[in-house]
């Protein structure tokens, strides 16, 4: 009896400690709520990037040696205004072009007046862009000092062609003759000479040298400018001075400035080679050769000019 009242008394303890409720069913256990993870959120995808309106001004200029701006790669200096015309349709009324894929660039072109043939190009770029762009190009300018003011040069002797840049950002394109290629090396001719011009009529010299005489602003019975491709560094053409005399050239001058004292060796040099030691010197006049054609020659320092005559006997 005894055990039974002290089961009964111990009976409720138990489940207590089980957790079970007095009717002995046990709880079920409570269902948890899910937990939702938040998941990272996508990538976000960055727009394509329009592609530039512009391209690289570097771009406008050939790459490694002094050429064409890209928009006149069809163009040379041979062409007249009409084949230039024909190449460039969009070319204004005022040989000017502006290329829309180059942001600020003015390209504007020079005829001359006779012949038509294409004298010049001036290439405006932006404002302090010129020399750096040309140097990326074109590597390490040469410097020369022309009337107080100094000019970067980039030539292409092979090809005829140089570009000079002033202080500002417009470069300048144009045919290149060399001061060694109008003296030549031939002791009794000149290097430009296609027939000699000493003793040819008139009337042959504006057959050959047919360019050089249509543009030339002194052409008469007695006198003719032959007027030949600008020399390394300069703007100003070449000028040979022809005399006529009984209809045929008695004398042909040669005027060769030169900018730098480089350029006045260089120049003496070859004279040195070309002619040999002068016959005789007077002051600064040297004779080199006394036959047909007499050859003399005339420096002037102050002037930084030498002089060439070729006359005939």
């Amino acid at each position: 009896m005894s055990s039974r009242i002290a089961l009964l008394v111990g009976l409720p303890l138990l489940l207590a400690a089980t957790g079970c409720p007095a009717g002995g069913v046990a709880p079920q256990p409570q269902p948890q709520p899910e937990v939702k993870r938040s998941e990272p959120p996508p990538p976000k995808e960055e727009p394509t990037p329009p592609p530039p309106r512009f391209k690289p001004l570097a771009e406008l200029f050939p790459v490694g040696q002094v050429g064409m701006p890209t928009p006149l790669a069809a163009v040379s200096f041979a062409d007249d205004e009409a084949a230039v015309r024909g190449k460039l349709p969009d070319l204004s009324e005022g040989a000017t072009l502006q290329p829309s894929d180059y942001e600020g660039v003015t390209i504007r072109l020079q005829h001359f007046k006779q012949s038509q043939l294409l004298r010049l190009v001036q290439i405006q770029v932006p404002e302090g862009q010129a020399l750096p762009t040309l140097r990326e190009r074109w590597g390490a300018p040469r410097e020369v000092v022309d009337g107080g003011a100094t000019l970067r040069c980039w030539t292409d002797e092979a090809a005829g062609l140089q570009a000079i840049l002033g202080d500002g950002d417009r470069v300048l394109l144009q045919p290149l003759m060399t001061r060694e290629a109008v003296l030549g090396d031939d002791p009794v001719k000149l290097g430009f000479e296609v027939e000699p011009l000493v003793g040819m009529p008139l009337e042959r010299v504006k057959e050959v040298y047919a360019s050089a005489v249509a543009d030339s602003a002194v052409v008469t019975e007695e006198r003719v400018v032959l007027n030949l491709a600008p020399p390394a560094c300069a703007t100003l053409p070449t000028f040979v001075d022809l005399r006529v005399e009984g209809g045929k050239v008695t004398r042909a001058h040669v005027k060769l400035d030169y900018p730098d004292d480089a350029s006045r060796d260089a120049l003496l040099e070859q004279i040195k080679r070309k002619l040999g030691e002068p016959l005789a010197t007077k002051e600064t006049v040297s004779t080199y050769r006394r036959a047909d054609p007499k050859i003399v020659v005339s420096h002037d320092p102050a002037q930084r000019r030498v002089d060439v005559f070729l006359t005939a006997k």
